[in-house]
């Protein structure tokens, strides 16, 4: 991907997702995403109302099993919905570190982190392909459907900068869409489906070489086995994609005979919603990585895939 076109992506997501930060979800949308990510409902109600925007594939603290005392970094923190979520699991002696590119959204986050009293919470605009972090100083790297978003000429970039700032035997705990099969080049090139979460997952064995490169191991790549037409719930929402449950495309996308992106692809088809985990470093009993499929949607399932810092899950 040249210079120009990946500055061209940014740019897409960027605008999108700008939108989103000043357009709100319905309550009653909300709830039904949360719900369906994964996210205990209790918990989810105790953050400020604006920092859920409703977008997501999955909930990454069900793999990340943060303890308290622990340095949490987010890549693509939104309004800091997983920052809050997270900010009570390490609680006062802990510290979480939100990152997005989209001005709006860093200060949507701010100002959630103020009217919630979240002391152990900052947030700072930058791209996630050059961190604003010192070197392992971190205990885990949080992301939601946020990696998919990177242009393809900087997702390595990526991995090598979070394993940069991860601290010795730490770890990524990644909610993302990953695809099945090569996606078709109009579902790629589709600005609609790139700030979407969908145009830019990768296959399994591309998000494997990816994380060995940059050198992590005990990698494990769970399906959640979760039906994406649960995204699909034209009720009250903007939405054009899977992950843009809210809206984050806007409404100018709306461009297909149905009027709806989503609505002309089977996405269950090409991507699925998977758990991701990886430890820094690498132990010499282990040195590959493992694709699995949960028996259930790991979102009613909650044993499937937590405590996985041994990376036994």
């Amino acid at each position: 991907m040249s210079t120009v076109a990946t500055e061209t992506a940014y740019a897409t997501i960027e605008s999108g997702y700008g939108f989103r930060a000043s357009n709100q979800i319905s309550d009653r949308l909300r709830t039904r995403i949360t719900a369906a990510l994964g996210y205990d409902p209790v918990e989810a109600s105790a953050t400020p109302e604006a920092a859920n925007i409703g977008e997501g594939c999955g909930n990454p603290l069900l793999v990340a099993n943060l303890s308290e005392g622990e340095t949490v970094l987010d890549l693509g923190s939104g309004g800091g919905f997983d920052c809050f979520l997270a900010a009570k699991k390490v609680g006062p002696t802990g510290r979480v570190t939100g990152i997005d590119m989209t001005e709006k959204m860093v200060e949507l986050a701010r100002r959630n982190a103020a009217s919630g009293g979240y002391s152990n919470v900052t947030f700072h605009h930058s791209r996630i392909s050059q961190l604003p972090v010192d070197d392992a100083s971190i205990d885990c790297v949080l992301s939601n459907c946020v990696l998919n978003l990177v242009p393809a000429a900087e997702k390595q970039r990526v991995f090598a900068e979070i394993h940069r700032v991860l601290k010795p035997s730490g770890y990524v705990a990644i909610s993302d869409f990953l695809a099945y099969k090569p996606l078709p080049q109009e579902m790629i090139d589709d600005p609609a489906l790139q700030a979407g979460c969908v145009s830019g997952a990768v296959e399994t064995a591309v998000m494997q070489k990816y994380l060995q490169q940059a050198g992590f191991s005990d990698i494990l790549l769970m399906d959640t086995n979760k039906n994406l037409e649960l995204y699909k719930d034209g009720e009250a929402a903007k939405s054009v994609t899977p992950c843009c449950a809210g809206g984050a495309c806007g409404p100018k996308q709306q461009v297909t005979a149905s009027g709806r992106k989503e609505l002309d692809y089977d996405i269950n088809e090409w991507i699925g919603s998977f758990q991701i985990y990886a430890l820094k470093g690498k132990r010499e009993d282990e040195t590959t990585a493992r694709v699995e499929r949960a028996a259930v949607p790991i979102e009613n399932s909650r044993k499937s895939c937590c405590g996985c810092k041994s990376g036994a899950c």
